[in-house]
């Protein structure tokens, strides 16, 4: 077994390590990116009108149309794919 230039690891882990790296900054890059696009979705929506949705009066939450409905499938979408990428960072070696 040939020694590796990091204590603790062997050569298949150094021989990754480049692409583990390049894979975690476009990960970032990509968290950083839904995070922006989920922000400026969320603040560009126009808030239900009425008293009634105030105090859950609304029928169905689902019920949207047109672009405003639009807009919001694309936040749920964005959300989980946030909690998703922010969860995936765990699978990565500091």
């Amino acid at each position: 077994m040939g020694s590796s230039p990091i204590p603790g690891t062997n050569q298949s882990q150094v021989q990754w390590r480049p692409y583990v790296e390049f894979l975690q900054n476009v990960l970032i890059f990509f968290y950083i990116a839904v995070a922006g696009f989920l922000v400026y979705l969320v603040l560009s929506q126009e808030p239900k009108q009425g008293a009634g949705d105030m105090f859950g009066g609304s029928t169905d939450l689902f019920s949207t149309r047109g672009v405003t409905g639009g807009l919001y499938r694309i936040t749920v979408v964005l959300g989980i794919l946030f909690v998703v990428l922010a969860f995936s960072f765990r699978f990565f070696p500091r």
